[in-house]
């Protein structure tokens, strides 16, 4: 064979087995008719061996028999549950296969079926399948174990009704499913762990290290930064807000935050650099290091389509440089290709990976043409090597790679979302160069952590700023006019054109005629930054952090902060010398700890006071990730024997707590330097009312006063009104989101508030603030100092201790 039809080899095998997977899913071709035909044309290659001729026209039908075979042997995914769809109390057994995505106590996870029992049969039948499952945490297992509360390899009896997935708008969910191998949902079963350690020794340590590693992450780094952090590196999306989410799909730079070629090379260029630092490049060992760097990072941060073939392409990468070969791109992306829909042929039909794969072939075919051209064009000659032109280089491959895989993927986005970012160039050429560093700071970040948080805090400040540069950067360009445009439907032809149109410069590049291949190379060159560089970015960091810390030093005013967390309750209450006060969580961990970094200064993390006001998920479900992530000093509670996963959550985090607890006693006055007072009110000491047995407090600063009530009844409204305490307060948090159980007139006469907030979710079930109680509110001040945070969003009070100022999100 010679050198050209080696070079040829892999793409030539690769295309046509695609496209037999391809046709094998639609052709129903009987199996005794492939393998004749496969012998045929192996015993075609053989022959054209012996007579010297060219063996790849053989060999390309042989790969293309190959994929019509394995397409013919993928069934239907959940084939022999989908008869059992919609049957009532079916009792599943099976193992968590994945590692669960949500929050504390509502999760999502792959179940592998094992058994299933019909209701009111004794019988077991053996099944198999997997089943998408959201599913409660019961309220046991809650209190028996650490978050998370269901793990890969535990074994679970779930019963409920399985279903056919749904579509989510114009969303296909059902056909995103069937991608992923699953046929059948079940949502909200009664669940109960009837088994540990059932899966893989390995995975349970990879998923336990990845969990580990976000959590460091998450308590050193402010949020949105962390969630970013974690995307990145981690491959965990599920907590990055979603505005975030949007100004990067508006801006053109989601694929920053899907781990793909892009973040595996620059792993795979630092690695190796690393390496041959610590080793030298004797005897090619020192390649051992950048090959399990890459492959740890796919398989920690999700084992994705992009990060797999990414790790693949790396290793054929690896290879190559230890046996001299050439290290052209398109062979490692065709067998990368190749061997993941071999494995799996209904990664074919996964978008992510119909995206990732044509931005890294758009990048093979595209990048050195265009990246040459952009030297000539700015006038940089081959012999210019001082750290200006290393730079310009840089900028121009970077300019290159960008348009090569925005060419390439631009018929996939019109196709599929309908919608084109006419910015995205400009914010990933600003961004890029920070990447790197950030992934190297969130690295740093979560392995120093994961050991001493007080020794990663440098890491983490660093990642903070390079994090909060690269999300600033999105979010500026997703607000310019035009930034994103809507397309329309693209017709589905158009897209086979243009993508046959590459595929046959593909083939063309590498027949066995003379073209010139483009490859991508790494060089080490491009990775190191002369002095002339360091100087003024280790300025430019010192001065962000001094600056930062500078403009984030209290004011000598009391901040009372009303968070929008949807239906339920959050106060942040920052006193004039900077303590910070955090009274209810709201309903959703992720946006609490959101809300309340974004009020924090990015180097603080520690809570002066912890106020719970009753256990009702809607106030406690954010303060459980709150305790996870901050050192806080003091818990104040009412201990209650009140039943929930939540709940349970909270007292087992408590009890491993070094925080000092409080025993919320009517009369008390916790005092905080700089004059701020938080008088205790409530609750009444004999309650059978969960509502009622809310802790009702009072802060108070010079002649201002905030009085925040919890969810109480009217029962409890009367309890506080003979108990003699003080109620008189400029604002109030009024009761249980505006409910009519609370706020009757006699205690909000003895309030007297100036102004009123209402804590409630926009459109919730439960009507909530119930119209009379606004009418009541209104004949003690003008609506507009009635504040509502689901039309307001959050609701900010200032004061000096006399003079009182509001502002609001809307």
């Amino acid at each position: 064979m010679s050198a050209s039809e080696k070079a040829a080899l892999l793409p030539t095998l690769a295309v046509p087995f695609v496209v037999g997977l391809v046709l094998g899913e639609r052709w129903d071709i009987p199996f005794g008719a492939l393998a004749l035909f496969l012998a045929a044309s192996l015993f075609l290659a053989a022959l054209s061996f012996l007579i010297r001729r060219s063996a790849l026209p053989a060999l390309a039908l042989t790969a293309l028999l190959l994929g019509l075979l394995r397409a013919g042997w993928v069934e239907p995914p959940g084939a022999e549950l989908s008869p059992y769809r919609d049957t009532p109390r079916i009792e599943l057994r099976g193992v968590v296969s994945d590692d669960p995505a949500g929050s504390d106590t509502i999760l999502t996870f792959r179940l592998s079926t094992e058994l299933l029992r019909l209701d009111n049969d004794s019988r077991w039948r053996e099944v198999s399948g997997d089943v998408r499952v959201t599913a409660r945490v019961p309220t046991a297992l809650a209190g028996s174990r650490d978050a998370p509360f269901i793990r890969y390899g535990d074994r679970l009896a779930l019963t409920g009704v399985l279903q056919a997935p749904g579509h989510f708008g114009a969303f296909d969910f059902p056909a995103y499913l069937e991608s992923q191998g699953i046929g059948t949902v079940m949502r909200f079963p009664d669940a109960e762990l009837i088994g540990e350690d059932s899966g893989a020794p390995f995975y349970r340590w990879l998923y336990s290290l990845r969990r580990d590693m976000a959590r460091a992450m998450s308590t050193v780094i402010p949020e949105p930064q962390a969630s970013f952090g974690q995307a990145i590196l981690l491959g965990i999306r599920d907590t990055l807000p979603d505005t975030l989410n949007e100004d990067f799909r508006r801006a053109g730079t989601a694929h920053l935050l899907a781990i793909s070629g892009l973040h595996v090379g620059i792993l795979l260029a630092l690695s190796i650099s690393a390496s041959e630092f610590l080793i030298g490049r004797r005897r090619q060992i020192y390649l051992v290091l950048p090959l399990l760097a890459i492959w740890m990072y796919a398989l920690i941060s999700g084992a994705s389509d992009s990060a797999i073939r990414a790790a693949v392409m790396g290793t054929v990468y690896i290879v190559a440089i230890a046996v001299g070969r050439p290290r052209s791109l398109i062979p490692a992306l065709a067998l990368a290709a190749s061997l993941m829909a071999a494995f799996e042929p209904r990664v074919l039909t996964r978008v992510s990976f119909q995206l990732s794969f044509a931005a890294m072939m758009g990048i093979a075919i595209y990048y050195e043409i265009l990246s040459d051209r952009i030297t000539e064009w700015i006038g940089l000659g081959p012999e210019r090597e001082d750290w200006r032109a290393t730079s310009l280089r840089g900028l121009a491959g970077a300019v290159g790679v960008t348009v090569a895989a925005t060419l390439a993927t631009a018929p996939l986005v019109m196709f599929y979302f309908e919608r084109v970012s006419l910015v995205g160039l400009p914010a990933t050429l600003l961004s890029m160069p920070a990447l790197p560093l950030a992934l190297v700071a969130h690295g740093a970040t979560s392995l120093v952590g994961m050991v001493s948080e007080t020794a990663a805090l440098p890491f983490g400040w660093i990642a903070w700023i390079l994090s909060g540069y690269i999300t600033g950067i999105s979010s500026l360009f997703s607000g310019l006019p035009m930034a994103s445009v809507e397309t329309g439907e693209l017709a589905r032809g158009f897209v086979w054109v243009y993508y046959s149109v590459v595929t046959g410069i593909v083939v063309l590049l590498y027949s066995p005629i003379r073209w010139r291949r483009p490859r991508l190379r790494l060089s080490s060159a491009s990775w190191n930054m002369s002095v002339p560089w360091q100087i003024p970015v280790l300025a430019l960091v010192i001065a962000v952090v001094v600056w930062t810390v500078a403009l984030s030093r209290p004011e000598g005013m009391l901040k009372v902060v009303f968070a929008d967390v949807g239906q339920g309750d959050m106060t942040i209450i920052t006193t004039p010398s900077g303590q910070t006060i955090v009274v209810d969580g709201g309903p959703d961990p992720e946006r609490a700890v959101q809300v309340l970094d974004a009020q924090m200064p990015f180097w603080k993390r520690t809570l002066s006071l912890v106020v719970l006001s009753h256990p009702h998920s809607d106030h406690i479900s954010g303060l459980s990730e709150i305790l996870r992530r901050y050192d806080v000093e003091h818990i104040l509670e009412s201990r209650s024997e009140y039943e929930s996963a939540d709940y349970m959550a909270w007292s087992r985090l408590t009890e491993s707590e070094s925080a000092q607890f409080l025993e919320p006693r009517p009369g008390t006055r916790l005092s905080f330097p700089g004059g701020v007072e938080v008088h205790v009110l409530g609750p009444p000491d004999a309650t059978v009312n969960a509502n009622d047995a809310s802790v009702v407090v009072r802060v108070v600063y010079g002649n201002a006063s905030f009085l925040l009530t919890g969810d109480v009844f009217r029962d409890g409204e009367r309890w506080l009104l003979g108990s003699g305490h003080v109620l008189d307060s400029d604002v109030l948090k009024v009761a249980h989101h505006g409910s009519d159980t609370s706020s009757s007139a006699p205690f909000l006469g003895a309030v007297s508030p100036r102004a009123a907030v209402i804590s409630a979710g926009q459109d919730n079930r439960f009507g909530h603030p119930d119209p009379e109680v606004v009418e009541r509110l209104e004949g003690l001040m003008p609506p507009s100092r009635i504040f509502k945070t689901f039309e307001r969003g959050t609701i900010t009070f200032e004061t000096d201790g006399s003079a009182l100022s509001v502002k609001t999100e809307r």
